[in-house]
């Protein structure tokens, strides 16, 4: 038998080290991916419900392996949605329900922020629901997800992702 000064250097506790566990029959990587670049933050990872609560940025939420569901503060209740673009100072929750998630956090006053907004196809209070090429986004960063690649790739995805902006929606 393995003896050790600390439990994580048994063979046996190596494995849940590197936060893989068996759900379903499959391997899930539970090492959350914090991304950060200049106006972009890009979360991946599994996350509780959140409770209400306001993101003084916009976030691009996205289930990339089921939907979650969305709460704004003053709408009439519960959306479902496999991404949902949330404006800064919103007041919402969402419920995750064990999905894997992307969050691209985003600078308002960036040239993102106005791109993002016009690839979004519904909203009906504060919040924008429904990204155009879903099926595009879903597989680029479940891709992106499996190979864990480095933040030099993973800019290069968003790029190609984010639209350039229209000369309309520039900052003044």
């Amino acid at each position: 038998m393995e003896t050790t000064n600390f439990p994580w250097q048994a063979a046996w506790c190596k494995r849940s080290i590197r936060t893989l566990i068996r759900h379903d029959h499959r391997e899930i990587n539970l090492l959350s991916k914090l991304y950060i670049w200049k106006n972009r933050v890009l979360f991946m990872g599994y996350l509780p419900d959140i409770s209400e609560h306001r993101l003084g940025s916009a976030a691009l939420c996205v289930g990339i392996d089921q939907p979650l569901r969305v709460l704004e503060s003053e709408s009439n209740g519960w959306r479902e949605s496999r991404g949902v673009l949330v404006p800064p100072g919103c007041l919402h929750e969402i419920q995750v329900g064990g999905a894997l998630m992307a969050i691209l956090f985003i600078e308002p006053e960036s040239s993102d922020y106005p791109a993002i907004q016009n690839l979004m196809l519904d909203g009906e209070w504060q919040c924008l629901y429904d990204l155009a090429h879903e099926d595009e986004v879903l597989a680029v960063l479940s891709e992106a997800w499996a190979r864990q690649p480095d933040a030099a790739v993973i800019h290069d995805l968003l790029e190609r992702l984010i639209p350039p902006p229209r000369p309309e929606d520039r900052p003044r």
